[in-house]
């Protein structure tokens, strides 16, 4: 049974038994009350009778005197009324401390009264009823007995009251001492058990702090408790010898380990300095490659920056050579077009000398028909002549006809200015064919000129044609040779590309190498660095495998 159980069974076990404790003083209480709590009110009864008779009394001796004089019946039945009520009430109240009457006196007092009673009320109601003052007065004098009889009957109910109270005392005394005798055994149990859950719990607890002390001192061979429970202690117990045992296997494996950390910081230490050697070595042979290379990467810098000036002439030079065949190109393309518009200009001159041509036959045609013109305008000359002359010959023959020749005379004259008009319309028209003589006789001259200059024109044109197609010759030579020129400039320039392409790629590994010998430089020197401190920890290791050492030895594990 574990610690927690034996102690909780302890406590059910006293809590059960102060639990039946109080319950039988409870009990115990209980039944004394119930035994004692009924006795007051009956005695308090007994002076409730002896209070109402005394009332009673008390109106029958005021209605005996009321009754001296005449009365109404109200007044009668009013007291018959009271009696009525003393009765009933009388009969509770005797019926309420019956009980109290413990003893053969007290009973025969009891019934003693009751008859009385009886035969009060009986004769009380009829002298009320008759109004005979004297019986009123009897019967009140008559309730003196009874309340005798109620008086000694009180005095049996205290007595009896007395003997209760005496009861309840000793009942009350053996509660106490049942109380105190039941807290006596149960503080002595409690304490029994719990001095021996103590000394089961302690007894091993300094056995388990002896050896605790013991192994902190450094003892690990100390005397295992023997403790069969299975309670906390006995886990706790298990708990500290398989640690003990924990420790000594700790501390042989710590004395072991220690011995393999001082072998293994020996070689460790010689190899440290070895890599160390070797580390500087490395350090003085990258420094070495690293100034090499540096040098190297200057030198193709340099190579670098004429390669790049060479690319420039080459590009500037690949350019030129571009737009000079682009000018051949254009100047091509020139001759073409001025082949072209000559070949051109020879159509619109052999168009020209044909049209010419044509121009100088029309002129000719046209002289012709100007000298018809003119000879017909001739014609109509000698025709007016000839009309003016007879128009002339009418008008003498018309003077001479007198009056008969008038009209004859009129006719003449518009003959004859028909005549001069047709003369002078004659006169203008040979006017004007002779400024179209004159006229197309200057064409005609100068369209023979003209048909002279174009056929000079066309010479002229036949050798600038042959010129320009010799031009074209030489120039498409001179493009063919520059095309030449810019392809191998072209090519030129994509090896100086791949050239320089090349010379920056080493330029850029020797960069990186250099880089790389630095951060070697850096990693050997880290590295030696790092070594340093790896001896130092050793070192450290080393003091720290000795310090363990120390203090195992301070442990008795054999």
């Amino acid at each position: 049974m574990s610690l927690t159980k034996k102690i909780l069974f302890n406590s059910f076990t006293l809590i059960a038994v102060s639990i039946a404790l109080i319950a039988i003083v409870i009990m115990a209480m209980i039944r004394i009350q119930s035994s004692n709590k009924d006795i007051l009110p009956k005695i308090i009864n007994i002076q409730v009778i002896e209070s109402e008779l005394k009332n009673t009394q008390n109106e029958l001796s005021s209605y005996a005197t009321a009754i001296g004089v005449a009365q109404p019946q109200s007044v009668t039945d009013k007291q018959l009324e009271s009696l009525k009520k003393l009765e009933g009430t009388i009969n509770d109240k005797l019926a309420i401390i019956q009980p109290l009457l413990h003893n053969k006196e007290s009973e025969e007092i009891f019934t003693k009264m009751q008859g009385k009673f009886t035969d009060f009320l009986t004769a009380a109601n009829q002298a009320v009823t008759n109004k005979n003052v004297t019986d009123v007065r009897t019967q009140g004098l008559r309730i003196v007995g009874i309340l005798n009889d109620v008086h000694v009957l009180g005095l049996y109910a205290n007595e009896h009251y007395q003997d209760i109270q005496k009861d309840v005392a000793q009942q009350i005394t053996f509660v106490i001492t049942t109380s105190l005798v039941g807290i006596i055994l149960l503080v002595l149990f409690g304490s029994v058990f719990t001095v021996l859950i103590i000394r089961n719990i302690t007894k091993p607890l300094r056995k388990l702090a002896h050896n605790a002390n013991e192994i902190a001192s450094g003892n690990l061979m100390v005397e295992p408790i023997h403790y069969k429970s299975n309670d906390e202690v006995g886990v706790l117990n298990r708990s500290f010898d398989t640690m003990t045992n924990q420790l000594k296997q700790l501390l042989y494996a710590i004395r072991d380990v220690s011995g393999h950390i001082d072998t293994f910081t020996n070689d460790l230490d010689r190899e440290n300095k070895l890599f160390a050697e070797i580390s500087e070595h490395v350090a003085g042979a990258t420094e070495k490659i690293s100034s090499d290379s540096l040098s190297v990467s200057n030198s193709l810098h340099h190579t670098v920056q004429l390669v790049e000036t060479m690319d420039t002439d080459f590009n500037q030079n690949v350019q030129r050579s571009t737009v000079s065949v682009d000018h051949g190109k254009l100047a091509v393309g020139a001759i073409d077009k001025g082949k072209e518009v000559i070949s051109a200009q020879q159509e619109m001159i052999e168009e020209n000398i044909k049209t010419v041509k044509v121009i100088h036959d029309v002129a000719n045609t046209f002289m012709e028909h100007t000298a018809r013109i003119e000879e017909m305008a001739g014609v109509v000359a000698n025709i007016s002549a000839q009309t003016n002359l007879l128009a002339l010959n009418a008008s003498i023959e018309a003077a001479r006809a007198g009056d008969h020749g008038k009209g004859f005379a009129v006719v003449a004259e518009e003959v004859r200015n028909l005549s001069e008009a047709t003369g002078k319309s004659t006169e203008k028209i040979f006017g004007i064919v002779g400024a179209i003589q004159t006229g197309v006789q200057n064409m005609s001259n100068s369209v023979r000129q003209g048909v002279e200059i174009a056929e000079k024109q066309k010479t002229s044109m036949y050798e600038t044609t042959s010129a320009f197609e010799s031009i074209e010759t030489e120039v498409r030579s001179i493009m063919s040779e520059l095309q030449e020129v810019a392809q191998g400039m072209k090519h030129s320039k994509g090896l100086g590309e791949q050239v320089l392409e090349h010379v920056e790629t080493v330029n850029h590994m020797l960069e990186e190498n250099v880089a790389g010998t630095e951060e070697i430089t850096a990693s050997t020197n880290e590295q030696t660095h790092a070594i340093q401190i790896v001896v130092e920890k050793i070192t450290a290791l080393r003091q720290l495998s000795d310090d363990l050492n120390n203090r195992v030895k301070q442990f008795k594990i054999i």
